[in-house]
């Protein structure tokens, strides 16, 4: 359908139902526009939208003052900066969703954020985990030959029958590799999705989205 043709469902749904929440008088539809959502709110939707932006902002606030801790207690070296990166985790998150809430059209390049910034935590938390350890020669001579469970979720939890690994170099290189190809590969199929996007290919509301695949990939 046209967005023409949707936003007079839109007006029409309004018209018979004023109260209605804003779940249902944009469920099926394409995403609606900030103005839209600032004109159709009710009382409920107000409170929540309020609370939610609320909460966002403590976020924010809350990471400031750690950066501010770190600034004026931690040397400057990498183990700070790896730890702001990783602080930063919840306050981009509830950044970037609290930004796709108020503009729903915008979703795409919030979602690319979030996949982005949090593809890069993962793999500097690992990197940080070994070097509390002292490095790659400490962690080994610490947990070599120590048993590792392997089925574990989300993707293994149910192959009980899966051995235990032994920590190894070999082992240690490819979780490095397996985190860094998140951080790496995340990136790169993000943008492609967010190109397709651009280009028209596919639509926000559009449940066989590319998107999908990518993140199974």
């Amino acid at each position: 359908p046209s967005g023409r043709q949707a936003g007079s469902r839109r007006a029409g749904a309004m018209a018979g139902s004023p109260n209605r929440s804003l779940e249902l008088l944009y469920c099926g539809s394409s995403p609606p526009e900030a103005a839209e959502i600032l004109k159709d709110m009710n009382l409920p939707a107000i409170i929540l939208y309020s609370v939610l932006t609320l909460m966002a902002v403590i976020a924010n606030l809350v990471y400031l003052e750690e950066v501010i801790y770190l600034l004026r207690k931690v040397p400057s070296t990498n183990r700070r900066a790896t730890i702001m990166w990783i602080s930063g985790a919840a306050p981009v998150i509830a950044s970037t969703s609290c930004i796709g809430m108020w503009v729903p059209l915008a979703s795409m390049i919030t979602d690319l954020t979030t996949a982005v910034y949090f593809a890069i935590v993962i793999h500097k938390f690992q990197r940080m985990m070994i070097e509390e350890f002292g490095g790659d020669e400490a962690f080994l001579e610490r947990f070599e030959n120590t048993p590792v469970k392997m089925s574990t979720g989300p993707c293994c939890c149910c192959c009980l029958c899966l051995p235990f690994g032994k920590i190894s170099r070999r082992l240690m290189f490819m979780l490095k590799m397996g985190t860094f190809q998140l951080a790496f590969l995340r990136p790169v199929l993000m943008i492609f999705t967010l190109v397709l996007w651009v280009n028209g290919t596919f639509s926000l509301d559009d449940a066989n989205r590319p998107l999908n695949s990518l993140n199974s990939v």
